[in-house]
């Protein structure tokens, strides 16, 4: 009788390996239909969304090397460590134009423009554009010190002598290539290089642009 009940474990080994292999469940070891997850997929032992019902990736991307063989589109805020290669970048940005002699600037306009342009009535022979405080830039874009964003100035007024004062705000340091370059005059532009020293404080570095 013992032989027998044996054989019968055997065969149920053999009966719940092959199970075990061709089973459609994720339980199994080898899986050969195709599943539907129309709610997303969650795991770790916090139930963290992996791929929402959308069909998005959500969760993180680790290791050491990872391959992106097509489009690879990022929505929000994304922070890399450590070196980052890229080939061909291309960076972007909106185009913010400035039509008062008296013009300011919010921390949207620096964080979100690649150039930022002004240009006003003539008969106002010169203007000034004035940037928003450190701490309002540093909460929407620069969040680590050292953090560094440029934009293109241009004062698009035809008259040269049609000048801007590129003015400082509170927390701002601004630097000149040489002096009197904060005055952009009409028809020329600068570049200027915004860089976070601190939670409190931004350098601006200016530098006039010629054609």
């Amino acid at each position: 009788m013992s032989k027998y009940i044996a054989y019968i474990a055997i065969a149920l080994a053999i009966v719940a390996l092959v199970v075990g292999f061709s089973s459609p469940n994720l339980g199994g070891r080898y899986h050969v239909t195709q599943e539907s997850f129309p709610q997303g997929i969650k795991a770790g032992t916090s139930d963290t969304a992996v791929i929402d019902s959308s069909g998005n990736w959500d969760g993180a991307v680790t290791g050491t090397t990872g391959t992106f063989s097509s489009t690879f589109g990022v929505t929000g805020v994304s922070t890399f460590t450590g070196d980052v290669f890229v080939d061909n970048l291309i960076s972007g940005g909106a185009i913010t134009a400035n039509t008062s002699a008296a013009g300011t600037l919010t921390a949207a306009n620096i964080c979100d423009s690649s150039v930022i342009t002004q240009t006003w009535t003539e008969a106002d022979a010169t203007g000034t554009l004035t940037f928003p405080i450190a701490t309002a830039s540093v909460a929407d874009c620069f969040l680590t010190n050292g953090d560094t964003k440029d934009i293109v100035y241009k004062n698009l007024n035809a008259v040269v002598a049609s000048t801007s004062t590129l003015t400082t705000n509170t927390g701002l340091t601004l630097y000149y290539a040489s002096l009197g370059v904060g005055i952009i005059p009409g028809g020329s532009s600068a570049l200027l290089k915004f860089i976070r020293i601190s939670s409190t404080a931004l350098d601006v570095l200016i530098s006039p642009l010629s054609q």
